[in-house]
């Protein structure tokens, strides 16, 4: 398993970066989000991405954030309810 580092932003959530042996993640506390599986996908413009997901239906579920280094994120959720991440990497 890779090696881990805690958040400096959010108690209890510890990222995953596998460098370049697969997908990094995290592990967070139930308290944090209740939802075992949170998926994330990457885009280059998240404020389109956030309109056209809106406009289909989905809801925005939370505050969109900046990680210093990585980019900015944001939780959305379909329909049904179910949370999903979105990410657009820093711009160079």
């Amino acid at each position: 398993m890779p090696p881990t580092q805690q958040s400096a932003f959010v108690p209890n959530y510890h990222l995953l970066d596998p460098a370049d042996a697969g997908i990094p993640g995290a592990v967070m506390d139930r308290s944090y989000r209740s939802q075992p599986v949170i998926l994330w996908f990457e885009f280059n413009d998240l404020g389109a991405s956030i309109r056209a997901i809106v406009e289909s239906g989905g809801v925005v579920a939370g505050e969109r954030n900046t990680i210093p280094g990585e980019g900015h994120v944001q939780y959305m959720a379909d329909p049904e309810g179910n949370v999903f991440g979105l990410k657009q990497p820093l711009q160079d």
